[in-house]
């Protein structure tokens, strides 16, 4: 027999800049834990909001690049210790590894991170602690064409989702870092880790 979808799902929400909370990430440090494509592309787009985010980077070229662009960088253990919103921006291969020897052990409660897929938190192979707040906002572009819309005021399409709440602010979050980096001028579709992930992979397929 032919497994028919669920249609019983709920409908999904489309967020704009309309649902922005008024002091998108007000009084909150932001830490971006790799400097590769995407990590340097939300690096700019934070500083030319107004925001000074951490960078989090082992020792390598990224590192350098990074520095000679102005931002601070720290080893990522450093970094996710000083931040209340940290944007795990790593190769899917490499943040099990990563996520339990630097950033799971340096959570602080009810700080907040922030993946940009969906892959490792829908097929279980991280453990995020029980009192941080575990954000999805997974662009739908890369890093080139997300700087380039941001410069030109058109913003970048993105799927979100709260996976974990634990701080009581976690949409707020979410929303206010959706808002500053980009997405929302363009708008978002709610969309959580595991439908994120098997649609990433049926993209991949195709």
């Amino acid at each position: 027999m032919t497994n028919l979808p669920d249609t019983n799902l709920p409908t999904p929400r489309f967020f704009t800049a309309q649902d922005a909370p008024p002091n998108p990430l007000a009084g909150e440090r932001v830490a971006v834990l790799g400097y590769g494509n995407l990590g340097r592309a939300l690096s700019l787009n934070l500083r030319d909001a107004g925001f000074d985010p951490l960078v989090g980077n082992i020792e390598d070229e990224y590192a350098e690049q990074a520095r000679a662009e102005g931002f601070t960088v720290r080893p990522i253990a450093e970094a996710t210790a000083a931040a209340d919103i940290a944007l795990v921006l790593l190769p899917d291969e490499v943040i099990p590894e990563a996520f339990a020897a630097d950033i799971a052990p340096h959570l602080h409660t009810d700080a907040a991170i922030v993946f940009a897929s969906g892959y490792n938190l829908a097929y279980g192979l991280i453990e995020p602690p029980p009192d941080v707040d575990v954000l999805l906002l997974a662009p739908r572009m890369g890093g080139e064409q997300i700087r380039q819309r941001f410069r030109q005021g058109k913003g970048f399409i993105a799927y979100l989702s709260v996976e974990q709440e634990a701080s009581g602010k976690a949409w707020e979050r979410l929303l206010g870092l959706a808002q500053v980096v980009g997405v929302l001028q363009a708008g978002a579709l709610e969309l959580d880790a595991r439908r994120e992930a098997d649609l990433d992979l049926l993209v991949e397929q195709t």
